[in-house]
């Protein structure tokens, strides 16, 4: 054997030396490091209930106590139904977030100058409801009316809302809101059945929430439905906005105006 021969030799084996002794090595047993072996409880699923992330971000903050200039609440909730059901009102009686004096209190600190409560109900409750606070406070509050859908079964129940609203009109409401109920909560059965569309021309809501053209007797009809500025040119005084014409809010008053006062173009 000559030299070369030899340093060939010994290089193979101490390589396969250092391959043996690096196999050992990672034959022995890995401490483990799972959570039950360190004690450290292991993470669960975090319910969307314990969800409460702390903001990190930090800006100057403004506390406005006043407004500066007197305001017009236009979307507020006083009243509410004392019956409903999945999501349905059911009964004309009310029930009350806050009595008058409760809300001017408020009202008088923010300097709000007025306040439209949307749901002032139909019937018995809506009367009341405007007796309570719009005609005790002239023109600090405004009560709308909206569609009564405990009688949506009854088959007259077209010519039922449409007196309703009629009514509604004389007891002084100022408007009529119509809800997500309809669209959302409102189905064939009230509660129950087949979930009633919006856009169905067909549908008894359709038809009695269209009634906003006049018969010669004064008497409302249903009709299509119509734009804001054709119920501003039908002469109606009882539509879907509030009539503020002293508080001066709106440039389209739902009184007995011409279209062309409304802005914008004609639908």
């Amino acid at each position: 054997m000559n030299r070369r021969q030899w340093l060939f030799g010994a290089g193979v084996g101490a390589v396969a030396g250092m391959a043996a002794q690096a196999s050992a090595v990672h034959s022995f047993a890995v401490p483990s490091f799972a959570p039950e072996a360190t004690g450290v409880p292991q993470a669960k699923p975090l319910d969307i209930s314990q969800y409460e992330p702390r903001s990190m971000l930090q800006v100057h903050e403004s506390y406005v106590a006043q407004a500066k200039y007197p305001v017009i609440d236009i979307h507020t909730h006083i009243s509410g139904s004392v019956k409903s059901s999945n999501g349905v009102e059911l009964a004309a009686e009310r029930e009350y977030l806050g009595t008058p004096e409760e809300c001017l209190t408020v009202m008088d600190r923010k300097n709000i100058r007025a306040m439209v409560n949307l749901t002032g109900g139909y019937g018995k409750g809506l009367a009341e409801a405007v007796s309570k606070y719009d005609r005790a406070h002239p023109d600090r509050f405004f009560t709308f009316t909206e569609p009564s859908y405990e009688f949506f079964t009854d088959p007259n129940y077209s010519r039922i809302q449409a007196d309703a609203i009629e009514q509604a009109h004389k007891d002084g409401a100022r408007g009529l809101k119509i809800l997500k109920t309809l669209g959302l909560y409102l189905r064939e059965d009230i509660t129950s059945g087949k979930l009633v569309k919006i856009d169905d021309d067909a549908s008894r809501v359709a038809l009695a929430l269209s009634p906003l053209q006049r018969t010669k007797d004064g008497r409302l009809a249903s009709g299509g439905l119509m734009s804001r500025h054709q119920l501003a040119a039908s002469g109606i005084d009882l539509l879907m906005k509030v009539d503020l014409d002293r508080a001066g809010l709106g440039s389209c008053r739902y009184t007995r105006k011409r279209s062309a006062d409304c802005d914008g173009p004609a639908a």
